[in-house]
């Protein structure tokens, strides 16, 4: 079952309230997105605890930065933004090319009860048979439900990009998918 996604109104209010730092409204975005930013993060770190730790760093700076989200725009975008961000430092931080095991995916189904066995396959392909950004637009496309020219702006590259590669990966999903069936 998913989980409904938080209107964009909802979203700015409660950044608006985190402006005027009120923990309450830190937590009831947490509940309303972290599942999203959970996945995104795993997508492009490859590991259960360092997406973890990307998504808390995302919360902590979304409280310390409210002030700096300009209203009327997109503030689901503009937390994955944070989380881009985060992401790629530890990245560049650690040096090392991240292999996600069987292991974390048990432990990404054992913690997000949401995820059931499909999911849990479809994640598990995701991870090893798609690129990094690949990934990333699959996720932020179909799991986040963001819109391909708001995941153009997100990950700074051409709209058709976006396209293609979206594409692309559906197509190499569903070949991969047919294989195991």
């Amino acid at each position: 079952m998913q989980k409904e996604k938080a209107p964009k109104e909802e979203l700015e209010n409660l950044l608006e309230q985190i402006k005027q730092r009120h923990t309450e409204a830190l937590k009831t975005l947490y509940e309303l997105t972290s599942s999203e930013i959970f996945a995104f993060s795993l997508s492009i770190v490859k590991n259960y605890h360092d997406a973890e730790d990307i998504m808390h760093n995302t919360f902590i700076t979304i409280f310390k930065n409210a002030s700096l989200y300009i209203k009327n725009t997109n503030p689901k975008a503009w937390i994955f933004t944070i989380t881009k961000n985060i992401a790629y430092s530890k990245i560049r931080k650690d040096q090392k090319e991240y292999l996600i095991t069987d292991e974390e995916i048990d432990e990404i189904h054992e913690h997000h009860p949401s995820f059931n066995t499909e999911d849990k396959i479809l994640l598990q392909t995701l991870l090893n048979h798609l690129t990094t950004e690949e990934r990333n637009i699959v996720i932020m496309h179909a799991i986040s439900g963001f819109k391909h020219k708001e995941i153009s702006q997100i990950l700074s590259i051409p709209l058709s990009t976006v396209l293609s590669k979206y594409n692309r990966s559906i197509k190499k999903l569903n070949a991969l998918l047919k294989e195991e069936l």
